[in-house]
């Protein structure tokens, strides 16, 4: 969450401020508030949406870190190889989509806040109801491989061009570098920050992604949510 820097000259003996609604003597202190991570049991989640066209499948799993971990580079190298990749070529959509047929649309995203420590990898897909039990456990076993084998070297070379091309083009859009500058002023940096950073992305070795995939995503503390027509899905709630 952005908050936003405000500056105002006024009349103290005409102004009044409220907090909840009440009249309070002077304006309360800024004071930050964010999540820190707490461990959360995995659940499966199935809900029923009927004569739904479309379902869809959501996982996440949240775990303690962000951006200014020293492995936060290799993070954000690990997520883009498994399914944050641009294009059709990353781990999930290679399966669900490319081999399998499954899905119309894949992807992940890892989620390194710039204050507290709750970090989270999440995914989503959008298949047809009828392969919706399918997608789930396509996903699942292309997660569980990623995991136990890890990634090759080519993987993630092509993986740090990747992200490094992304956030080039990324960087020649207005709204981009207007948003990255309010983001890098609340938290008392500037885009030094953004260099330093893919320094850190192109210096990642084949190790250091794969130890980064572990501590993200541990597959039995992922949570499940799926949701389409269980009738045509075949599932039950």
């Amino acid at each position: 969450m952005l908050f936003p820097h405000v500056a105002m000259v006024y009349d103290q003996t005409k102004c009044h401020f409220y907090a909840n609604g009440k009249k309070v003597d002077k304006a309360y202190a800024f004071k930050r508030y964010y999540s820190e991570f707490k461990p959360v049991a995995a659940e499966r989640i199935v809900i029923d949406a009927p004569s739904k066209e479309n379902a869809v499948i959501f996982a996440r799993v949240d775990f303690e870190g962000n951006v200014n971990d020293d492995d936060a580079a290799a993070l954000v190298v690990a997520d883009w190889i498994l399914g944050g990749g641009t294009g059709l070529s990353n781990r999930l959509v290679d399966r669900l989509r490319q081999k399998e047929g499954l899905s119309y649309g894949v992807g992940s995203h890892v989620k390194l806040p710039q204050f507290g420590n709750r970090s989270s990898w999440m995914m989503s897909a959008i298949v047809a109801p009828q392969n919706l039990p399918k997608a789930e456990a396509c996903a699942k076993e292309e997660i569980a491989r990623a995991v136990k084998d890890g990634f090759t070297e080519q993987e993630v070379k092509e993986a740090v061009k990747g992200i490094l091309d992304s956030r080039a083009v990324n960087r020649a859009q207005d709204d981009y570098l207007a948003q990255s500058w309010l983001q890098f002023m609340e938290a008392g940096k500037t885009f030094a920050f953004s260099k330093q950073f893919e320094e850190r992305i192109a210096a990642v070795t084949v190790d250091s992604v794969n130890a980064a995939l572990r501590r993200m995503v541990v597959p039995e503390n992922v949570t499940w949510i799926l949701s389409g027509d269980l009738a045509k899905a075949g599932l039950k709630k």
